[in-house]
């Protein structure tokens, strides 16, 4: 990022909102998960246990997630990981083996571009909500 450096009280004084620290983030390609274990350790008062620390801006985009086979193969196939950020395995009574992988990609990709759409002209619904086809 190119941002200016800006003194630390003049930074306190434009946030007008308390105290400011400032902490650099060097070589995290998950800088989600970095601030969330830092804010939850950092956190530790029992009053606002159970309560939400964060908020998410109104225009984040969400990660996508599926569990269709043929979409994780044509990704893997098209992007270069950059690494594996989480993985986990564990049995579920329901679904039997469940293996769960959070992966760094070198860009961005939309699963949506991957999917082949249904007979209604929809892709299959990701979180259950069918899309429309792009235009």
């Amino acid at each position: 990022m190119n941002i200016p450096y800006i003194p630390h009280k003049e930074l306190e004084r434009l946030w007008g909102h308390g105290f400011v620290k400032i902490n650099q983030i060097d070589d995290t390609d998950n800088i989600g998960a970095y601030i969330t274990k830092y804010m939850t350790k950092e956190n530790m008062d029992e009053r606002l246990a159970g309560q939400k620390s964060y908020t998410m801006s109104r225009n984040l985009r969400k990660p996508e997630e599926t569990t269709d086979a043929e979409v994780i193969e044509a990704v893997l196939a098209d992007v270069c990981v950059k690494r594996v950020a989480y993985t986990a395995e564990f049995e579920s009574e329901y679904y039997g083996s469940i293996s769960y992988t959070q992966l760094i990609l070198e860009r961005s990709v939309t699963l949506s571009a991957y999917r082949k759409p249904q007979a209604s002209g929809c892709f299959p619904p990701l979180w259950g909500v069918c899309k429309p086809l792009p235009v």
